[in-house]
């Protein structure tokens, strides 16, 4: 098992210690949820509430970029293997998460400017996931959508959304 070493001011630890003691946890307690925290979701949980928007925004420029190629096989082919299908759906879900939990300090970054487009890019995200699971016919490790169309309108709209995002009056 490993140790790990840190400085820390004097009056900062005794601070911390006294209300460590008071919640009835260890220096040991604290630095083990802090490291299952950003090992879940992969990221630190007081980092800045600009660096949580440009995370998101690098997130949903990669969920759109997937979703506009599904949008291409689906007009196309319409087949997929079910592990292209779970994992998509998976990192559907780990966004719509991690959007959820970094939505107040998206807000807090953008001021006044945070946009609607957001909660489109969740909705969006959320419908499509939702549409992914349910709709799918299997044949062995294939999958056809027999209704494409709400699974199509959701990932306009979730493209759409990133679109909007991304335009010079969206700054946030």
């Amino acid at each position: 098992m490993g140790s790990i070493t840190i400085r820390i001011d004097d009056e900062m630890k005794a601070q911390a210690e006294a209300e460590l003691t008071n919640l009835d946890m260890t220096h040991t307690d604290v630095i083990h949820g802090l490291y299952k925290f950003i090992i879940r979701y992969k990221r630190v949980p007081f980092s800045s509430d600009e660096h949580a928007l440009t995370l998101m925004q690098e997130r949903l420029a990669v969920v759109s970029d997937i979703a506009s190629n599904m949008n291409l096989i689906i007009e196309t082919k319409n087949e997929f293997s079910t592990a292209e299908i779970k994992s998509f759906i998976a990192l559907l879900d780990r966004f719509t998460t991690e959007l959820e939990s970094n939505w107040t300090a998206m807000k807090r970054a953008s001021g006044k400017n945070f946009s609607s487009y957001w909660l489109d890019a969740l909705q969006s995200a959320k419908g499509v996931s939702y549409f992914l699971s349910m709709t799918g016919k299997r044949r062995g490790h294939i999958l056809t959508f027999s209704e494409t169309g709400e699974i199509k309108i959701a990932i306009s709209r979730l493209v759409q959304a990133y679109v909007q995002l991304l335009s010079p009056d969206n700054n946030h």
